[in-house]
């Protein structure tokens, strides 16, 4: 990889790993800060508040003990881009983001996402 060409990270379903929003937000900027003009962070995670059968099967999961996970509102994932520089519509359900021509889906999944760009 050549540091002054521009690269891209995709942080996906990584945020979710990482507790507290004053920790999940520094990762992107200090990601970003190593990359050159032009250079794309894309991130993607668990979402909250979209749909209540999620939510009990995240609350399940939290239960039983595995790895924590901390699924975000599309404001809190929003926050962890440590950069002004969102692309297009910004975070959105990910489906939503670019979405194949047809009719749109019946309703949002558990996830969104978005990609910003640093200049």
């Amino acid at each position: 990889m050549d540091p002054a060409r521009p690269a891209a990270h995709v942080l996906s379903g990584l945020p979710g790993h990482v507790a507290g929003q004053d920790r999940a937000r520094p990762i992107a900027g200090r990601l970003m800060s190593a990359l050159a003009p032009g250079s794309r962070l894309c991130v993607n995670d668990g979402a909250r508040g979209v749909d209540p059968v999620s939510e009990r099967a995240q609350e399940a999961y939290a239960d039983s003990g595995a790895v924590p996970y901390n699924p975000r509102t599309v404001e809190e994932t929003t926050s962890i881009f440590d950069v002004p520089h969102l692309v297009g519509p910004g975070v959105l359900p990910a489906h939503r983001w670019c979405p194949e021509p047809g009719p749109p889906a019946p309703k949002d999944v558990a996830e969104h996402g978005g990609p910003a760009r640093k200049r």
